[in-house]
C-alpha cells in the first residue's frame, strides 16, 4: 500500500501528532540537530528554509500506510494509542532530517563525506567473515544503524536515525513479540552506552504530555536517559527478543573470532552499579 499523507488522519489523531512535532521541533535540542544535518546553515536559516516539512498547519509528510492505520485505529487517551502517537512521532522527526539532509547534500552545506571505516579492518577479514567493511557516507550516523544500502532512503535514513538519539535519547524500538506490527513496550536505543533500556510508564507519560499545548510547569523530558531500575539488554540482543521499529534498520552483528576484549562499558549502563561504587569510595574515605 502507498505511503499516506499525515494531513489525511483524523481530526483529534492529526492534532496529537501535529502539536507534538510542533513542540520537539520548538526545542533548542532539535534546533542544534536540524543545524548540525545542514551542516553550517545559521539554526534561523535552517528552521525557515524547512519548515514545509514540519509547519504544524502544513505537515505534508507521509506516513507508511500500516504506522498511519494502527495509529488512527488506537482509542484516543489509551496506552496503544500513546504508544502508537510513540512510533509515528519518531517515524516523523526521523524523516524530517533525512528530507533536510537531502537539501543540503551538495557543497557548500556539506563537508566532504569522511573516509574512516566502521572499525579497523585486518587482512585476513575475509577470510573470516567474508564481509568487507565499508566508508560510512556521512559524518552523522548513529554506530549501530549505518547499513544504507538496505534502507529505502539510503544514507539519509542513517542521519535520521542519528537524529533520533540526539533529539530523542536514542533511535525509538519496540517489543514486537507476536507479530512485526505489534508493540507492547517501548526501547530506546542510545549511542553513547552499550545498552538498549525500555521506557517505563512514567517517561512513556512525560513524552506523551510534551504534545499537547502546555505551560513552564511541563519541563522538557528529552534527551531521554535510562532510569535505575530500568530493563536494559546488550546492544546486540534486541532483534533475538524481538525488539525493532523495521526489520532492515539492522544487520545481525558480525562475529569476530579474534576479538575477545569484551566491549568497553561506562557507568551510565548500569547506575546501580554506580551507586555501588560510590558508597564503597564513601565508605573507604570515612563517610557515613
Amino acid at each position: 500500500m502507498p505511503p499516506i499523507a499525515i494531513y489525511n488522519l483524523a481530526a483529534d489523531h492529526l492534532t496529537a501528532v501535529r502539536q507534538m512535532i510542533f513542540n520537539l521541533l520548538a526545542t533548542p535540542l532539535a534546533e542544534d540537530t536540524l543545524a548540525q544535518i545542514a551542516d553550517g546553515l545559521p539554526t534561523r536559516q535552517v528552521s525557515e528554509r524547512d519548515r514545509r516539512f514540519y509547519d504544524p498547519e502544513k505537515l505534508t509528510l507521509r506516513s507508511p500506510s500500516q504506522v498511519a492505520q494502527a495509529y488512527q485505529n488506537s482509542v484516543v487517551g489509551t496506552r496503544p494509542f500513546r504508544l502508537r502517537l510513540i512510533e509515528i512521532t519518531a517515524l516523523v522527526m526521523h524523516t524530517v532530517a533525512a528530507h533536510l539532509f537531502g537539501l543540503t547534500s551538495q557543497p557548500p552545506y556539506k563537508c566532504p563525506p569522511p573516509l574512516q571505516h566502521l572499525g579497523p579492518i585486518r587482512q585476513d577479514m575475509k577470510a573470516a567473515g567474508d564481509r568487507t567493511f565499508d566508508p560510512i557516507p556521512t559524518h552523522l550516523y548513529h554506530t549501530h544503524f549505518v547499513d544504507h544500502d538496505q534502507y529505502p532512503m539510503g544514507v539519509a535514513d542513517v542521519v535520521g536515525y542519528w537524529a533520533e538519539y540526539h533529539i530523542l535519547g536514542g533511535v525509538v524500538l519496540f517489543d514486537r513479540r507476536g507479530s512485526e506490527s505489534e508493540m507492547r513496550e517501548v526501547f530506546f536505543h542510545p549511542d553513547a552506552q552499550i545498552t538498549v533500556f525500555q521506557l517505563s510508564e512514567a517517561q512513556i507519560d512525560q513524552f506523551v504530555a510534551f504534545g499537547p499545548p502546555h505551560g513552564p510547569s511541563i519541563t522538557c523530558p528529552f534527551p531521554m536517559k535510562a532510569e535505575r531500575d530500568a530493563l536494559r539488554m546488550d546492544a546486540n540482543d534486541p532483534f533475538d527478543r524481538h525488539i525493532f521499529r523495521n526489520r532492515y534498520e539492522r544487520r545481525r552483528p558480525v562475529v569476530i573470532p579474534w576479538i575477545t576484549r569484551p566491549p568497553r562499558r561506562q557507568a551510565e549502563d548500569y547506575l546501580q552499579l554506580l551507586e555501588n561504587l560510590d558508597e564503597i569510595k564513601k565508605t573507604g574515605s570515612g563517610h557515613p
